[in-house]
């Protein structure tokens, strides 16, 4: 840092000062009323665009816009200084990039919706590309602060405490999850058997403390639509978390789950868990390289350790599925910790059980994993092995005697109530080639 000049030393100071304001877009009342009006004026074919800047004639990074052709929505417009959300007609100039094309639906709308008005700028936390792929996906995130973006060189080793605001959604859009109840009414009265595991829900956090690193954390990866999401409401017995068959990732952004399992072993043992849910690799509207980084960056900047990685597959596995586990298997270093690892075929109800088994053998070798590795569990005060590879099928509604057997073993599979040492290590030093 002894070499950064006086021009970029500036404007990181000018950027301490916004770290330090409330994570909120702010609204500016006016504005957002003129604003909301011109959005009639955007036709139904819209582009996400983006063209090199320079901000305080030092920091050269990508502005990033949203239009129709003629109307344009942009947070901040190319300055810094008061940058506000702007709607306007006024055509761009320079090397203008189209990163994508997409229709202005509803969900689209809405988004431009609740952003008209907005100020609070700042280029680590509330840019152009925030707003833009925000609008685009749903998404609150800037690939130039992820990994070796221009913009994480930048700042990130200034920001301290607020690296784990980096794109995390701003107050206004952060959305609150509000459970949808008990998914098995009474599930504890017949689940309290020698060797049964019992989720309970306790929170939603956006970000973890050092105190959570104690925590059993568990980390839940898997291609769009595989139903990571659903297995976390199973874990739990709860709707906890959003969850639907599409080929867009339900899972915007990492969510943080925090519970406890108990273990009912003559008597009960209670251990504090925290799931993370993750978007959907080869998200259909983020490409891979963008889902990787934003994963890594976020478990990096809010976890020292993971206790269990949870891999979730179904259907058919693409090449780009295996392609994206395998850089994730290789960063969290499987080979040296494989009992730590869970791979799952989801979905698999109605299949036959030859056909189960012929899907697990066929995705452990997509992914280059061992199926014959087991995992060290208790059971009926018993020291036991159960393989770290499983079929699993929970169709919607059905009753809880009809999946309890491959819920309670995916439940104890993943609270593995054996040995938890050596934890998992997710240093931000570890290498991660894109």
């Amino acid at each position: 840092m002894g070499g950064v000049n006086s021009l970029l030393l500036n404007l990181i100071e000018q950027e301490k000062i916004k770290w330090a304001l409330p994570h909120e877009l702010v609204y500016n009342d006016r504005q957002r009323t003129e604003q909301l009006n011109l959005l009639t004026k955007f036709g139904s074919e819209l582009q996400i665009c983006y063209k090199n800047a320079t901000a305080m004639n030092v920091l050269e990074y990508q502005h990033w816009w949203i239009t129709d052709g003629t109307w344009v929505l942009e947070f901040g417009g190319g300055e810094l200084e008061s940058a506000s959300v702007l709607i306007h007609c006024n055509p761009k100039a320079g090397n203008i990039i189209i990163a994508d094309r997409f229709k202005l639906d509803s969900n689209v709308r809405q988004r431009m919706r609740n952003v008209c008005g907005a100020t609070n700028y700042s280029l680590a936390l509330r840019n152009c590309e925030h707003l833009a792929r925000y609008i685009r996906s749903g998404s609150w995130v800037c690939v130039q602060m992820l990994g070796e973006g221009i913009l994480k060189r930048s700042f990130f080793d200034y920001m301290t405490i607020y690296t784990k605001l980096i794109n995390c959604p701003p107050k206004e859009l952060d959305v609150e999850v509000v459970s949808g109840g008990q998914i098995f009414e009474n599930n504890e009265s017949f689940a309290r058997l020698p060797g049964s595991v019992v989720g309970k829900f306790n929170k939603h956090e956006r970000a973890l403390t050092k105190m959570d690193d104690a925590r059993y954390n568990i980390l839940m990866l898997g291609p769009t639509g595989a139903g990571k999401s659903h297995l976390i409401n199973m874990i739990f017995n709860e709707e906890i978390v959003a969850s639907a068959s599409s080929p867009q990732s339900v899972s915007r952004d990492l969510s943080f789950s925090k519970g406890t399992f108990e273990f009912y072993n003559n008597g009960s043992t209670v251990k504090d868990v925290t799931v993370i849910d993750t978007i959907g690799l080869c998200d259909s509207l983020l490409n891979e390289q963008e889902v990787l980084t934003m994963i890594k960056s976020k478990v990096q900047v809010n976890l020292v350790y993971l206790d269990k990685v949870v891999v979730v597959c179904s259907g058919r596995i693409e090449a780009a599925h295996a392609r994206a586990i395998k850089r994730f298997l290789s960063w969290l270093k499987y080979s040296q910790y494989k009992d730590k690892f869970m791979f799952i075929y989801n979905k698999a109800e109605g299949l036959t059980k030859e056909e189960k088994a012929f899907n697990m053998l066929q995705m452990c070798e997509l992914l280059g994993v061992d199926g014959a590795s087991e995992i060290g569990v208790r059971r009926d005060n018993a020291a036991i092995k159960m393989r770290n590879v499983m079929a699993t099928g929970f169709p919607p509604g059905a009753d809880y005697e009809t999946i309890e057997e491959d819920l309670e073993t995916l439940k104890l599979g993943i609270a593995c109530l054996g040995n938890t040492k050596p934890r998992i290590p997710v240093e931000e030093k570890t290498c991660f080639i894109l």
